[in-house]
């Protein structure tokens, strides 16, 4: 099945706030309903974030067609959305501590 991971990223409702989202822990995690197969996520962070840049993610952001950005009257544009994108996934990356821990609590309660 197709998951629309769009609809994860919880600022599409509201542009003015992905930097208020970017650094969260995601206490949501706890529903998710991969959460009981997830394991060594400390070590999948600490294997994949490096593999990610600033570079790496706005040459994949520059991929997203216009056609697929939103045209709602809060979103800035295509060009505000792609700064927004870039700049809410550079800073999850650098937080991505806070939503790791916060996946391994969860998962941890539910054995």
């Amino acid at each position: 099945w197709l998951i629309d991971h769009g609809a994860a990223l919880y600022f599409h409702h509201d542009w003015k706030t992905w930097d208020g989202q970017a650094a969260t822990a995601f206490p949501l995690i706890r529903d998710h309903v991969l959460l009981s197969f997830a394991g060594a996520l400390a070590a999948a962070d600490a294997r994949l974030k490096p593999l990610l840049s600033r570079q790496k993610l706005s040459s994949l952001i520059d991929l997203i067609p216009d056609s697929w950005l939103a045209q709602d009257p809060g979103a800035p544009g295509a060009a505000g959305q792609r700064d927004a994108y870039l700049n809410f996934f550079c800073e999850r990356l650098r937080s991505s501590g806070a939503f790791v821990s916060e996946a391994i609590r969860a998962r941890e309660a539910l054995s």
